[in-house]
Formats: structure tokens, sequence, C-alpha cells
């Protein structure tokens, strides 16, 4: 396995596995954010596979994840396109032919500054994305764009998709959220007038279609291409987290579980899991699929997650909802009781506070889970060989 471009194997069994940070997430270099996956990644690649990791790099800074999910998914985009071009034509690889790439016609998307480039006609490469947060988003607009140009089937086989704690459904919350909860979402708000920020909370494009719900049209370059990965994973908090609300990254409509079974609970007492082949459940999880029995529907509705006191709300998210769910996901919750979840499901060492014996379970978990994470990206090539 290899964090950098280099020679395809002439088995054509290369595999690039991408990495996409969230919101703001990354002042330093964006290995760092991702470095408990990274290490897992390392520790359980197959032996004779060539896995090439890449770590984009392109919304990294305090400002560039702000101006907008379509123009932070173009971003990776590009750097997906350079990456794999820069692999495919080393010069030790095979002949090459000659494929032309063509710009955005989505008025949403910036145009790529991308021309014909040289390729070789090995056998596809092995893609497979995850996103953390926003990066999911920005993974979606790149998939979107990749398959317009034509890079599905020729340049890459789609492989995976996996987001985590991504806000798939925007951000909003409900009035009956903790305190901490509506701490962040205040602090959030503060900055709609930011294009990301406004494209997240479904107020953008009043008067036409909110970006969000450009990214599920059926039909759309966005949906098409997500629907040729062999599978799709979402990985969400059950506990409130406070960036992200569950139904959002689970793609639910309402909160399916009853709080007072697990409110109290320590973190990694709580998961649930289901739409994993038998094969893979078995050697990841010691519960059975879906084992924890859901709140009844009135509960459901009392904790459900959504808000909609907005007329874009009301028109786009049933249909948002509703376009994602016509493809198949796995789907994989656990919870991290913890205001810092957010970044502990990556692993990653909270910020500025102590590791407390609440944050040291939660790190734990996400220890856990980036191995999980790790076992099912390898799982799934081993399926596509």
């Amino acid at each position: 396995m290899s964090t950098g471009t280099g020679v395809v194997n002439n088995t054509g069994a290369c595999h690039v596995v991408v990495l996409c940070h969230g919101l703001q997430a990354t002042y330093v270099d964006p290995k760092e954010e991702f470095r408990a996956l990274l290490s897992a990644l390392k520790d359980n690649c197959p032996v004779d596979t060539d896995f090439r990791i890449l770590t984009c790099e392109a919304n990294s800074g305090l400002w560039k994840t702000l101006d907008g999910v379509d123009v932070g998914g173009q971003r990776i985009a590009n750097e997906i396109e350079q990456f794999v071009l820069k692999l495919r034509n080393s010069p030790d690889s095979a002949s090459s032919v000659s494929v032309t790439t063509t710009t955005s016609s989505s008025s949403s998307a910036s145009n790529s500054d991308s021309a014909a480039a040289v390729v070789t006609a090995a056998a596809p490469i092995k893609f497979t994305v995850i996103g953390h947060s926003l990066g999911g988003l920005f993974a979606r607009v790149a998939i979107g764009l990749l398959f317009q140009k034509g890079y599905f089937g020729t340049l890459l086989e789609p492989i995976a998709y996996i987001a985590i704690e991504t806000p798939h459904l925007g951000i909003r919350r409900p009035p009956t959220a903790p305190w901490n909860v509506k701490c962040v979402d205040w602090y959030v708000q503060t900055m709609r007038w930011t294009r990301t920020v406004s494209q997240l909370s479904i107020q953008d494009n009043i008067d036409q279609v909110p970006f969000l719900a450009q990214l599920t049209t059926p039909g759309s370059m966005w949906m098409n291409g997500l629907s040729l990965f062999k599978s799709r994973l979402v990985i969400s908090n059950i506990g409130w987290s406070p960036q992200v609300p569950h139904t959002s990254s689970s793609l639910r409509s309402a909160f399916p579980y009853d709080r007072k079974c697990f409110d109290s609970q320590a973190s990694g007492v709580f998961y649930s899991h289901c739409g994993f082949p038998p094969a893979l459940a078995s050697s990841l999880f010691s519960c059975p699929e879906s084992s924890h029995s859901l709140a009844p529907p009135t509960t459901a509705t009392t904790n459900g997650e959504f808000i909609s006191d907005s007329l874009s709300e009301l028109l786009f998210l049933p249909s948002m909802l509703h376009n994602l769910q016509t493809l198949h996901w796995r789907r994989l919750d656990i919870s991290i009781n913890s205001v810092l979840a957010h970044v502990l499901m990556i692993a990653k060492p909270p910020p500025i506070i102590g590791h407390t014996a609440l944050h040291d379970a939660g790190m734990k978990q996400g220890r856990w889970l980036v191995d999980v994470i790790s076992k099912s990206v390898y799982f799934d090539h081993a399926s596509t060989e």
C-alpha cells in the first residue's frame, strides 16, 4: 500500500482509496486528520495487493470548505483526476489510448480546466471514496463529475462509497435538541452567509432547487455515478452529535431508537447494523443485523430530528430522502456519548480538552470503527477480484 502515486502493477489490481475531510477540518497536514484510518488501512492491507491512498488536500485550510459544496466537490474531482491520470500515464504502464474529458454542463458546478488526457488501456483502477462529515458531500459531487466525464468503466471501477456522519439531508435541528447541540447549531447558523452553510441549511436557490436537492435528482450525473458503486455505507452516531443530525447522516425520516435505552450508556456499548453481506457482517459484528429494537412510532415522531420551518425544506426534504433511499445502503449506527463524537468517530484526538474517561471510551470506539471501515474496504476489493 502506498500514499503516493506510482506505477500500476501488471495484474490490474490497483485500488485507489480517496479520503475527503470535512468542514474547516484541516489547517495542518490532511494526513493527520485520518491518521488512525490510514494506520488501519495499512495494518489490514491484504498481501500482494496494490492500494494507493489519496488524502485530498484541495480543500485544506480554514476557509476553502466554506465557498460551496459544489465548489469543494469540483476541487476534489480535479485532484482525483490528476492523481489517477498520473498513475495511468506512468512510463512503465501499457500502451496508451486517448480519452477526452469534458467540462460539466451543470450550472452548479465549476468548469474543469482538464483537457484531453493520455491514459493507459489497462484494466480500470478500482476506486473507493471515504468522506468524513462534509467530505462525504464533496465526494458525491466529485463522483458525479467523474461520471459525467466518462471515467467510470474506462479508467475507474467504482467499488465503495463510505460516508461517516455526512449531512446528506442538511444540518437543520429540532427545537427539542439538547443545549450543547443548540450551541453548535447557533454557531453554524452564524455562518449562513457562507455558500456552504447556506447549502447545508437548504436555504440556497430559494426560487429554484437547492443544491443538496439537485444532488439527489433521479437521472442526474450525481445519482447515476453513485448508483455504479458496488457498495454504499453510511455511518452515523446515535447520540446527539452536535454537528450532524442522525436522520441526515443515516438517511432516515425520523430517529428510530428509544433514547432511554442508551443515553446513559457508555460509548461503545450500543451499535446496530443492516445491509451488510452476511460474510462481512459475521466477521465484523458480534450482534445480529438490526438487533436493537426500534422505538414505537409515537416515540420516533417525538424524537424526530428534522425541523421543517422553511418552504425549501417542506418542498425538498421528502423527495431528497426518497431519491437516496432508492439505492441500496449499508448502515452502521454507533453510540459515542461525547460532545466531540464527530471527530472521535475517526479516532481523531479531541482538540484542547484532555483525555477524560468519556473521551478515552470514544477514542476506543473510533479506533474500532476505522478498523471496521478498513476491513469493509478490503472485503469489497476481494469480492470484485
